[in-house]
Formats: structure tokens, sequence, C-alpha cells
């Protein structure tokens, strides 16, 4: 009777646990499957939004006052595009079109579309390192990453600052050491080579509390309000079987480190090999 008596709390607290979190994987299933409904409404009125917008485009001259403002109805159309990938992947319906892809060559690519998302006050800064090996990964979803993290980090910079954004790339081998000594915020890893993608701001910066939940979905600080960014951010990497490293102060700023593995042995690479 004295055994039953002192494992009774112990087994309240354990059936309590469970309870909560079936009631959160409840709570998430519902969310996904809203974020899955919206996201599939709203892009069919974006597809007419932004089909008309571009066949007014084509229809009057570059000096007619009405063209930039149509050239803002194609920019908000594409950011509100961005917003379904997000959705999307929150959902679990996005789905992954991967091939070899050279990260830095990525970046410069869309270096000059990564500005429009963040403000003109703040300094854009890359350091990239071009000799990398490529990963497998979708272009798309991987451009949308980077912007993700972007936009965290301008929001924590905050509007009315001179800031510093600094986006990093470059390889390295993980070994059981690194794995032993760093403790990831998203996904999993395994000893290997990997591209390593950092994106750097010396915004407001985090405490622990706010790293442990930055990637949980709307969830929200003093300076920003990041909604489903980092949720997808996370869906994104994980579902390239990658993993993020967040480290950040109060007051320090904050680094994101993505961390994807190298495509080793590509199908895709032998067949151009061969050609």
């Amino acid at each position: 009777m004295y055994g039953i008596i002192r494992w009774a709390p112990i087994c309240l607290e354990r059936q309590k646990q469970l309870e909560e979190s079936s009631h959160d994987r409840q709570d998430s299933e519902s969310i996904g499957r809203l974020a899955e409904g919206l996201a599939h409404s709203f892009n069919n009125l974006l597809t007419v939004i932004l089909g008309n917008a571009s066949l007014a485009l084509e229809g009057i001259a570059p000096d007619a006052p009405a063209y930039s403002m149509l050239e803002e109805v194609m920019r908000s159309g594409h950011r509100a595009a961005l917003l379904i990938k997000q959705l999307l992947v929150y959902s679990g319906q996005g789905h992954f079109l991967l091939q070899p892809i050279n990260i830095s060559e990525l970046m410069r690519d869309i270096s000059v579309t990564l500005r429009s998302f963040v403000s003109r006050q703040i300094e854009m800064q890359f350091d990239l390192c071009f000799d990398l090996p490529p990963v497998r990964a979708d272009s798309a979803y991987l451009e949308q990453l980077i912007v993700d993290l972007a936009i965290n980090g301008a929001e924590a910079i905050g509007e009315n600052k001179n800031g510093v954004l600094v986006i990093t790339t470059a390889a390295r081998n993980i070994n059981d050491e690194y794995l032993a000594t760093h403790q990831f915020a998203a996904g999993a890893v395994r000893p290997g080579r990997f591209v390593m993608l950092g994106v750097h701001d010396n915004g407001t910066g985090m405490d622990k509390e706010a790293q442990a939940r930055v990637f949980e979905p709307l969830f929200r600080t003093e300076s920003a309000s990041r909604g489903l960014r980092m949720a997808a951010a996370r869906g994104i990497v994980e579902g390239h079987h990658g993993a993020i490293l967040v480290d950040s102060a109060p007051e320090t700023g904050s680094t994101f480190w993505v961390l994807l593995p190298t495509a080793e042995v590509s199908p895709y690479l032998s067949q151009k090999a061969a050609s």
C-alpha cells in the first residue's frame, strides 16, 4: 500500500504530461489543416490578382503613372506567394523538387531580390564561399528559407535602427565531438560533410526562453512578430535532412546556422558527367 501511495503522484504527473502532449499534437494538426485550407484558397485569389496585374503592365507604357503602382502590386503578390509556401510547408503539403545546388551561387542570384525584403537602413554583407560542395535541395524552398531568415534578422534589428545583416556560407566536417558540444534548435544530423548557411544580425538578441520557442508557430517577441515564418523555416530545413543552430543573447544579436548535408553521390551529377 505504501508503494502505491508513493508512486501515485508520479503516475498522475506522467498522465498529465501525456495529456498535455496529446493536446499539443491535436492543436498542431488543427492549425496545419487550417493553414492548408487557407493556402489553397489564397493561392486561387492570388493567381487572379497576379495574372491581371501582369496583363495590365503589358498594356501600358512604363512612364504611365499607374505603371509603378502595378509593379508594387506584383511585388506584394510575390511576397504573398512566399507566405503561401510557408503555409504549405507548415501544413506538411510542401513538395520538394531536389537537385544539386551551390548555395553561394543561389545567394548571388537572389541578392537583389533579398534586398527588397530588407529595410534600406540595414547594411547587408555577404561572406560567401563559392568553392562549396553541392547540396540536394529545392531551389525555391531554399530561397524561401534564406528570405525568411533575413526578414527575421531585419525585424530583430528594427525599422528605426541602423544595423548589419551578415550572410555567410561555408563547408565543414561535422564529427562526434561537434555534435556533443552543440545543441540544435531544430533538426538532427549525423557526422559527415555539411554546407553551413549563417544569417547574423546585430539586433536585440534573445534569451534562452525565446531561443527555445523561436520556431513555434505564431511565436512573438517584443521586437518581432514571426507568424509562421520561422516554423516554415524549420520545416524546410528538416525536410532537407538538416538542422539549425541558434547563437544569441539579449542585446548581442543573433546568428542562425543552417546545416545541410552535401550531395556526395548524385544521379543528376553522374548524368551530367557522362554527357
